[in-house]
Parts: structure tokens; C-alpha cells; sequence
């Protein structure tokens, strides 16, 4: 998966509800852009392990720019701090599902930044540090 095939998949496809687009590992913030610029109508969006796709910049204007998300997994996108978090403050995002697993660099003012919006309506919460991958691994030896 290529960022100009994901440019041209959602100029295409500008009422899609759902996007997975977990472990495309060769996008980057330029897939995420014209995401937010043509996705308006999402609400789930899974971007897993898309580690040069999802940063703090491009997780705030994908915020800024799909206002109605309410599921969405960044698990092991590990540029994403606790300024990338902010963008859910700023952008009042109300989530009913979180993903954010293997996230090294959030502490506990992320967090807070995601629970302030979303308290009343989060129905779960994943926030594991370890890649399951790692701990199958390590378990065989």
C-alpha cells in the first residue's frame, strides 16, 4: 500500500464510515493528509504499526479534519507524544473504543487529554506497552 493508492482510494471513496489501515508500514503523514482532507464522514479508523504515517502532526490534522471518529487504534505508532494527544483535546473528539498499545512516548497528560472528552462515552480502552509480538517471541525461548 502506497500513499498515492490511499489518495486515490479516498478522493474516490469520500463516504467511507471505516478504514484499517493497520500495517501498511510504507505510508506516511502524506496518506494521513489526504485523509483528513477527504474522510470527513469516518468512524473507525485502525492505523497500527504505521509508524512513519502516523506522527504528531498528521495525528492532529487527522483529528482536525474526521471530526466524527469514534474508533481508532494507533497502537505501536510510536511518534505519537502527548502534543499529538492534545490534537483530541483540541479537536473535541468523542470516543467510544481507543487503541493506543506500545505508545512509549505518552505519559500520564496524554492520556488525560484523550479521557477528557471521552469519559462519558469510552466503552474501552487498550493501553498495553509491549508488542505481542515481542512477548511470543521472547515466551519460546
Amino acid at each position: 500500500m502506497t500513499d498515492s493508492t490511499i489518495d486515490k482510494l479516498v478522493k474516490e471513496c469520500k463516504s467511507m464510515e471505516s478504514l484499517d489501515l493497520s500495517q501498511c508500514v510504507m505510508l506516511t503523514e502524506a496518506a494521513i493528509f489526504s485523509i483528513s482532507q477527504n474522510c470527513s464522514k469516518l468512524k473507525t479508523f485502525k492505523i497500527a504499526y504505521c509508524v512513519k504515517a502516523m506522527t504528531d502532526d498528521s495525528l492532529a490534522k487527522f483529528c482536525k479534519g474526521c471530526p466524527i471518529v469514534s474508533v481508532i487504534d494507533i497502537s505501536y505508532c510510536k511518534a505519537i507524544t502527548d502534543i499529538g494527544m492534545e490534537g483530541f483535546l483540541q479537536n473535541k473528539l468523542k470516543f467510544t473504543r481507543i487503541q493506543m498499545n506500545g505508545l512509549e512516548e505518552l505519559t500520564s497528560l496524554g492520556v488525560n487529554a484523550v479521557l477528557k472528552n471521552s469519559s462519558s462515552c469510552l466503552q474501552y480502552l487498550e493501553m498495553g506497552l509491549l508488542d505481542p509480538v515481542f512477548l511470543r517471541l521472547n515466551s519460546q525461548k
